[in-house]
C-alpha cells in the first residue's frame, strides 16, 4: 500500500516575511537556506512549532489515521527524538533512534492507536548531515481533492503577476511529483480588467465588473461550479501571501476528512510581527470574534495549548475569513451576500452548513487590521453587522438587540473624536433602512465611495507633523477611566475641550478607547503619515440627533424591514442572480 502524504515539513519561504522559530528551532550552529536544513555534528533542530508539529488529535477528529509514519530525507547519521503532548503528558517521549539518512527517504513506524494530543519532533546531528524534506503519512483515506484555486483582485497587477507565478509552479511542481494537486485549478478574477498574467494551462483569467469580493468570489464559485470537475474551492487573497505548502496540506486534510462538510479557515498572521497571532478561526457573536489573538508562535507552549482546543467540534457562529477559506463545493447551498466587501464571509460561513476546522501552519500573512480602518471600511462594517444580526440563521437580534449594536459603534467612534466615521455609519443605518434594493442598486458602491469620500475631512492621512504631542499613556486612575466612560470621553462634560490633553497614537493603538482616553486632541501615526481629530461637541450633538432620528425609523420599519432582509437571505445568494449580474459585463 502506497503511504499517504498527510503533513509535509513546511520552510520558511524567503519572499514572505518570517520568523524562522515559526518553523523550527535550530541549535546553535545549524543553519537553514530555503528548504535544506545543515546539521554540524552535534547540533539538534526541533520541530515542536506552529508550522510543524503534527496535531494527531485534530487529524484523528476528522477520520481514521492509520499505518501513521514519520519520513526523512536528506544525508547524514541523525538521532530521531518523537514525543507526545497532552494535556496530561506535555513531554512523553514515544521515539528515541539512529537514523541515517538518505535521499531516497527513510521511513519510521509511530505507534498505533493514537488518536489525541500533538506529535513533535527533533533531529540530533551524530555526524555532519542535512535534512531537506520529512513528511507524516498514514493509509490513504477518501477520494483525491480537485481544488478551484479563486483569487479576486482589482488593479493589482504586479502582486497578481508573482500570485500566478508563484501558484502555478508550485502546481506543476506537485503534479510532476503525483502529489495531492493534480487536479488543482487557478481561477483570477479581475475586478479592475487590467491584469496581464503569462498563459499558463493551470490558469483561467477571467475579466469582471468589480462587484467587490463578494461579486470576484461568487464569479469564481460560479466558474468552479460550471467546470464540473472540482470537490473543493480555495478563496484566498491575491497576493497570495501564504507558504505554498498551505494548498497540499489543505488538499491532504480535506481528502482525509470523513465529514464531507468540512472546510478549512486558514489562520492570519502579522505581516509586520510575523509572529503574532491575530486569528486561527473566527466566530461571529453580534461581532466577529477573533480566535486565539495575540498568541506568540515562537511560544512552544502557547502553541500547544491553542493546537490542544482545535479537534473539539466549531463553535456556534465559526466562519472562515476570505483571506485563505477551503470549502466543499457540494455543500455550498448559497452564494455569497452581495455586501460588496466586509461581511461577505461572515454572511458565507454562517448561511452554508460547512463544519469549519483550522490546521496548524495553513496561514496567511495580512496588514494589521488597524491599518485599514477608515470611514469607507466601517461604512462597510455597519452596513453588513446591522442585515446579518438582523437575519442570521441561527440567533438572529431582535429590534432593540440591533438598536443596542448600532448605537456602539456609533458611540464608539464618537468617544474617540472620529466624528467622519461615525458619520459614514450613520450613513450605512440610512442605507440598510431602504432593504435589500440597496445592496442591489450599489452593486459596485461607485455612489458610496463618493458619498464616503466627501464627508471624509479630518481623518485622512497626510504628512507627519514635526512637533508631536507626548505619547498616549493608559495610567490613568479608575475614577478618571470611570469618568470618561460614563461621559462618552468629555463630550457630556462641560469645558472638557480646555481640560482634556493632547496625545499621541500609533498605528497599533488606533482602534481602542484607551488610547485617546480623556483626551481632547489626537494625533495618530503611521510611520511618516499622519491625521489629527479634535473634541468637538456640536458634532457629536449632531451625529447623535440623527442617530435618534434613524432609530426612529428603525423601530417604524422593522416588521417590513427584517422580512425583506429574510427572503433576501435566500433571492441575493442563489447562482441565477449572480449569474445575471456577470451578463452585464462581456466573457
Amino acid at each position: 500500500m502506497t503511504a499517504h502524504i498527510l503533513q509535509e515539513v513546511m520552510w520558511p519561504d524567503p519572499a514572505l516575511p518570517h520568523d524562522d522559530r515559526v518553523f523550527t528551532r535550530l541549535a546553535k550552529g545549524a543553519a537553514l537556506d530555503q528548504s535544506t536544513l545543515t546539521l554540524p555534528a552535534g547540533t539538534q533542530a526541533a520541530f515542536d512549532t506552529y508550522a510543524n508539529l503534527f496535531n494527531i488529535g485534530n487529524w484523528a477528529a476528522h477520520g481514521p489515521v492509520t499505518a501513521l509514519a514519520l519520513r526523512l530525507t536528506g544525508r547524514g547519521a541523525v538521532t530521531l527524538h518523537v514525543w507526545h503532548i497532552t494535556e496530561n503528558a506535555p513531554d512523553q517521549s514515544l521515539i528515541q533512534t539512529d537514523v541515517t539518512l538518505t535521499a531516497a527517504g527513510t521511513a519510521i513506524d509511530l505507534p498505533p492507536n493514537l488518536r489525541t494530543g500533538l506529535l513533535a519532533w527533533s533531529v540530533t546531528a551524530r555526524s555532519d548531515a542535512t535534512l531537506t524534506n520529512a513528511a507524516f503519512t498514514a493509509a490513504p483515506t477518501g477520494d483525491p481533492v480537485r481544488l478551484a484555486i479563486v483569487i479576486t483582485t482589482f488593479r493589482r497587477e504586479d502582486a497578481v503577476r508573482a500570485t500566478c507565478a508563484r501558484i502555478t509552479a508550485f502546481l506543476d511542481a506537485d503534479t510532476a511529483q503525483g502529489g495531492h494537486l493534480t487536479g488543482a485549478h487557478l481561477f483570477i478574477i479581475d475586478n479592475g480588467q487590467s491584469v496581464t498574467p503569462p498563459a499558463h494551462p493551470r490558469m483561467t483569467l477571467i475579466p469582471n465588473r468589480n462587484l467587490g469580493g463578494a461579486g470576484g468570489f461568487a464569479r469564481g464559485l460560479a466558474a468552479a461550479r460550471d467546470a464540473g470537475t472540482f470537490t473543493h474551492v480555495l478563496f484566498m487573497d491575491d497576493d497570495a501571501a501564504c507558504p505554498m505548502t498551505n494548498l497540499t496540506r489543505t488538499a491532504a486534510f480535506l481528502r482525509h476528512a470523513a465529514e464531507p462538510k468540512t472546510a478549512l479557515a486558514g489562520a492570519m498572521v502579522s505581516t509586520a510581527r510575523p509572529w503574532h497571532l491575530w486569528e486561527n478561526g473566527a466566530v461571529f457573536d453580534q461581532l466577529p470574534r477573533s480566535r486565539f489573538t495575540g498568541i506568540d508562535l515562537r511560544d512552544a507552549d502557547a502553541v500547544a495549548r491553542m493546537e490542544l482546543t482545535t479537534p473539539a467540534p466549531p463553535p456556534p457562529g465559526a466562519y472562515g475569513a476570505w483571506w485563505y477559506f477551503a470549502f466543499p463545493l457540494a455543500a455550498t447551498t448559497h452564494d455569497p451576500y452581495p455586501f460588496f466587501v466586509r461581511g461577505d464571509d461572515v454572511w458565507f460561513g454562517l448561511s452554508n452548513d460547512f463544519r469549519i476546522a483550522t490546521l496548524n501552519g495553513v496561514m496567511s500573512l495580512q496588514d494589521d487590521f488597524a491599518a485599514k480602518a477608515s470611514p469607507q471600511t466601517l461604512y462597510l462594517d455597519m452596513r453588513y453587522l446591522l442585515v446579518v444580526n438582523m437575519v442570521r440563521p441561527d440567533a438572529p437580534l431582535g429590534l432593540l438587540g440591533c438598536l443596542a449594536l448600532a448605537w456602539r459603534q456609533i458611540l464608539h467612534s464618537i468617544s474617540r473624536m472620529h466624528y467622519d466615521t461615525a458619520a459614514a455609519q450613520l450613513m450605512a443605518w440610512a442605507d440598510v433602512l431602504t432593504g435589500p434594493a440597496h445592496f442591489t442598486s450599489n452593486m459596485t458602491m461607485a455612489h458610496g465611495r463618493a458619498k464616503i469620500a466627501a464627508l471624509t475631512k479630518a481623518e485622512r492621512w497626510g504628512p507627519r507633523p514635526a512637533d508631536l504631542p507626548p505619547l498616549h499613556s493608559t495610567a490613568q486612575s479608575a475614577g478618571w477611566q470611570r469618568l470618561m466612560q460614563i461621559t462618552l470621553n468629555g463630550h457630556l462634560l462641560p469645558g472638557f475641550s480646555r481640560l482634556g490633553r493632547s496625545v499621541c497614537v500609533p498605528l497599533a493603538d488606533r482602534g481602542g478607547l484607551a488610547a485617546t482616553r480623556g483626551a481632547q486632541r489626537a494625533v495618530f501615526i503611521d510611520g511618516d503619515k499622519a491625521y489629527a481629530v479634535h473634541h468637538d461637541k456640536r458634532q457629536a450633538a449632531a451625529l447623535g440627533l440623527r442617530g435618534l432620528w434613524l432609530s426612529l425609523r428603525t423601530i417604524l420599519a422593522w416588521p417590513r424591514l427584517r422580512r425583506a432582509f429574510r427572503q433576501s437571505r435566500t433571492d441575493l445568494t442563489r447562482p441565477a442572480f449572480w449569474a445575471a449580474q456577470f451578463r452585464t459585463f462581456p466573457d
